[in-house]
């Protein structure tokens, strides 16, 4: 019943007013509380249908859940995030974000360079159709609004803080992503769809000293500049090519002055990949890298430290391909496949309990922003999701969810 499903020009209009607020109004990781707030407001005061119940069930400080219940029926449940990027906005947009904040000391730009807008404000649309149409349900949906997805963190403090007590297990998670492709594009994956993510912390150490007499020293910046070319021949001649791996070392920091040779520099680097053994092989290749290359230079054995590791995000099989016939029907030829390197913490949400779980992607851009010209991604000063982008997203996400808890077909 859902394959020309449209929302109303009033129905739209609101929840375009609802998106807009949230992407002039982002807040940082785990600092998502007016959002949270404004979003509980708006959940408490939807119209409710005959028989359904809603209640907001909080779980840790801004992360919270609303679960609808309409009789008897299987338990689902779908996933968004809060979280805003420390960026300051370029697009332009009439409602552009303002909003200021703090990182690591530095005052930024926030803004929602990543969508997190979008899911919300789809998150919400959707629910507010399943309350108010209580005819074509029936069992509980729980819509869980994570905080802290930017920085891996969010759905394992979730999880931690008692999210699987506080609320009944799902028989499968769902979630969705905004993606820079045109709006109406889904992208529904077999297997990976996400590239699972490793960060190392780096500690190169050496032996300071003058300038003028480096013999005397073991310089960790020369040292630090062998490992990372290094680093760089692990992907290209011991990886294989039929796999997807990446390092890249995003920062390197060592001294303070020209002429002193100090005695330790810094380095952060991340790995992708796919599957756990490339993961495996690219931890045990870092790490003997690091050491040989300080070896070779007789300097101290460096100091690693894996910090922040996410899973990559691998879609159940027999779930996608449940889902893959509505929405073929729903979206046509726009429905495609695509692996994406970027990573999530979604997965986490589904270990403890082993749920199945389905992640898509819907596109997000204009024709006018797939013709820009300029390659727009994710995190891009200039990245907003169109508001057309909404509407079939909700038919994506009502989709699943009533495949589960529909009671028409």
């Amino acid at each position: 019943m859902l394959s020309s499903f449209q929302l109303s020009p009033a129905a739209l209009a609101a929840l375009t007013d609802v998106f807009t607020y949230l992407h002039a109004h982002p807040e940082l990781s785990f600092q998502e509380r007016s959002t949270a707030g404004y979003l509980k407001e708006l959940y408490r005061t939807l119209s409710l249908g005959a028989g359904v119940n809603l209640e907001i069930v909080d779980v840790t400080d801004t992360g919270f859940v609303v679960v609808l219940r309409h009789g008897e029926g299987p338990v689902v449940a779908y996933r968004c995030d809060l979280d805003g990027l420390p960026v300051t906005e370029q697009t332009g947009l009439p409602y552009v974000s303002h909003a200021r904040g703090e990182i690591d000391g530095a005052e930024t730009g926030i803004m929602h360079a990543c969508g997190h807008d979008s899911h919300m404000a789809v998150t919400y649309g959707t629910a507010q159709f399943l309350a108010a149409h209580p005819e074509v349900w029936a069992g509980t949906v729980e819509f869980i609004h994570q905080p802290s997805e930017e920085n891996g963190k969010g759905a394992q403090f979730m999880v931690d803080g008692g999210l699987w007590d506080r609320v009944p297990a799902p028989e499968i998670l769902y979630g969705a992503h905004c993606a820079p492709l045109p709006v109406g594009t889904i992208v529904l994956t077999n297997g990976p769809i996400m590239a699972g993510i490793d960060g190392f912390k780096v500690e190169v150490r050496g032996k300071g000293g003058h300038g003028s007499r480096p013999q005397t020293t073991v310089d960790p910046i020369v040292l630090g500049a062998a490992m990372i070319m290094r680093l760089q021949t692990v992907i290209s001649r011991e990886v294989s090519p039929d796999d997807m791996a990446v390092i890249t070392v995003g920062s390197f920091r060592g001294g303070l002055v020209d002429n002193v040779i100090p005695d330790t520099a810094e380095m952060q680097l991340t790995t992708r990949f796919r599957t756990n053994a490339v993961r495996d092989q690219l931890r045990a290749a870092i790490t003997r890298v690091l050491r040989a290359e300080a070896a070779a230079s007789g300097a101290p054995e460096p100091g690693i430290e894996l910090v922040a590791p996410l899973p990559a995000t691998v879609n159940d099989s027999a779930a996608t391909e449940a889902l893959r016939p509505a929405f073929t029907d729903a979206f046509g030829d726009r429905v495609v496949e695509l692996r994406q390197n970027g990573s999530e913490d979604f997965a986490l949400l589904a270990a403890p309990l082993g749920l199945p779980y389905v992640y898509w992607q819907f596109g997000g851009f204009s024709a006018a922003q797939m013709a820009d010209g300029r390659d727009i991604s994710n995190h891009s000063p200039f990245y907003y999701v169109d508001p057309a982008a909404l509407e079939p997203a909700v038919k994506a996400a009502l989709l699943a969810i009533l495949s589960r808890v529909g009671t028409q077909g």
